[in-house]
């Protein structure tokens, strides 16, 4: 008994000794939601990890609420940057389409995993000029990489702001067409939004890459910009906790220009454990179009398929997220695409099977 006592006081000093572990917490800094001339709903924001470590897979919980509150669907999504380090923010980016009845969201949860990936945001970033041509709204700028080594897959990251510094919208664009990025080389942007998209009062930027830093340097603060956006009306800013639902716009159209080449792509989809989605999405030649693309895993119901996942892909293509543990049959989505050059075509994975245990 005595020995058995010993050893009990013996691990409680030792755990008291230990240092603490580094915690990963986050804050949802602003957001809000417009929909679109094709009727989806979009819910924007910006999230900041207040913790002490680096994270990763860090994705926004929503609960979409009918008129009387009630909850009758969920989503989620990624943020933008791989990675999170502490004190830095990322703007996120949800589209859904709204279940009948919806009439509001909020953000339900934040989480993510701590990471031992490097945060990689030396890059100066010069947005050198906005025009609109087509319908779209293009912001076109430079990029320099201050790191002493090559950086792959480097991605600027955009919010827009409204005059109350509410986030209205957010974008990103692949720097160099996705080419690596050598230490020094400068090369250009381009980020394009649609017509129906929010007007906005400043903006903010900054990149990022997957590739680990060279240097350990300070992470550049984002300036806001002002600038002349599109003539469209300022939306309400909406409560932190809840938005309200507009009503959607006419629809647009969704056809290709005949200059624009159709990217095929092919996706993988596995299932996992309890139950955890995994796949990789390849598009040969168009890294556009496997780069950060939205993935919906959906389920079979009697009559149709539901989405239960909205997912975005990492800068190789790949994508991974942890479902409700339900039996029946799966399949990945990824939504048609149109950019400035080229379509990304709409492609539908095989369908995988779970079996309850």
């Amino acid at each position: 008994m005595r020995r058995t006592l010993f050893f009990l006081v013996a691990l409680l000093l030792l755990a008291l000794e230990l240092p603490a572990t580094a915690a990963i917490s986050f804050s949802v800094i602003s957001h809000s939601q417009y929909t679109d001339a094709f009727g989806d709903v979009h819910i924007v924001g910006e999230v900041q990890n207040t913790g002490t470590s680096n994270a990763a897979y860090v994705e926004v919980f929503f609960d979409l609420q009918n008129g009387s509150g009630t909850v009758v669907d969920t989503s989620y999504t990624q943020i933008t940057a791989g990675v999170l380090g502490p004190g830095t923010s990322s703007p996120f980016h949800e589209i859904f389409r709204p279940p009948a009845g919806y009439a509001a969201y909020s953000v339900a949860a934040v989480e993510g995993e701590t990471t031992t990936s490097q945060l990689n945001r030396n890059f100066d970033v010069a947005i050198t000029s906005t025009f609109e041509e087509s319908g779209r709204e293009h912001t076109v700028g430079q990029v320099t990489n201050l790191n002493t080594t090559t950086s792959n897959s480097v991605v600027v990251s955009l919010t827009f702001h409204g005059s109350d510094g509410t986030v209205v919208d957010t974008d990103f664009a692949l720097v160099n067409s996705g080419a690596p990025l050598a230490p020094g080389q400068s090369a250009s942007f381009d980020s394009t939004r649609p017509a129906d998209a929010p007007a906005y009062s400043t903006r903010s930027v900054f990149a990022d890459s997957d590739t680990p830093p060279s240097t350990v340097s300070p992470t550049p603060t984002p300036t806001p910009t002002s600038t002349t956006s599109i003539a469209t009306p300022t939306p309400t800013p909406t409560p932190i906790a809840t938005s309200t639902y507009p009503s959607p716009s006419p629809t647009g159209s969704t056809s290709p220009t005949p200059d624009q080449p159709v990217i095929e792509r092919t996706s993988s989809l596995s299932l996992r454990r309890h139950l955890v989605a995994r796949g990789e999405v390849v598009a040969d030649g168009a890294d556009a179009c496997l780069q950060r693309v939205t993935v919906k895993v959906q389920r079979k119901r009697p009559s149709r398929w539901r989405t239960v996942a909205t997912i975005t892909t990492t800068l190789e293509g790949v994508f991974r997220k942890r479902l409700p543990d339900r039996r029946g049959r799966y399949r990945a989505v990824i939504p048609k695409v149109l950019m400035t050059e080229l379509v990304c075509a709409r492609e539908v994975s095989p369908i995988r099977r779970h079996r309850h245990s």
